[in-house]
């Protein structure tokens, strides 16, 4: 099971965490909350293309400590 803590990630103060069996599936459940979560949603939605791989790379390297 991995786990990413939103607050971990993103510095801001949110409690959620994204869980899942997988790499691919924990990092589904964490992106749907960034897209949705009224805290998260413009920063997810207005983000560069260059940001938003910066941050995958991020969220890659947060995964890849648990494994």
């Amino acid at each position: 099971m991995y786990t990413i803590i939103c607050k971990e990630l993103t510095g801001e103060q949110c409690d959620f965490k994204a869980e899942g069996a997988t790499h691919e599936d924990v990092k589904t459940v964490f992106y749907r909350h960034g897209a949705d979560s009224d805290l998260h949603r413009e920063k997810y939605h207005s983000a560069t293309p260059e940001e938003a791989a910066e941050f995958g790379k991020k969220v890659d390297a947060y995964l890849e400590r648990q494994t």
